[in-house]
């Protein structure tokens, strides 16, 4: 995180990590809008979209597994 940060100040860098950690769900899932997202975005004519779903993109059991532990 310092490296993309640009500095080595641990003050800085634990606020930063403190502050943005609770932006994301935890543990951090894919979520079907933002696949919605994605796939508008390198829409192809010849696909169909109403025939695609998001959530044939991604898969959760792993995490899901990760979290019952």
């Amino acid at each position: 995180m310092a490296v993309f940060a640009g500095t080595r100040d641990v003050r800085s860098l634990q606020d930063s990590y403190r502050f943005h950690k609770r932006l994301f769900q935890q543990p951090p899932y894919p979520s079907a809008e933002g696949f919605k997202t994605v796939l508008a975005e390198i829409r192809d004519p010849a696909i169909d979209e109403k025939k695609i779903c998001s959530e044939q993109f991604f898969d959760r059991t792993l995490l899901d597994e990760l979290k019952a532990k």
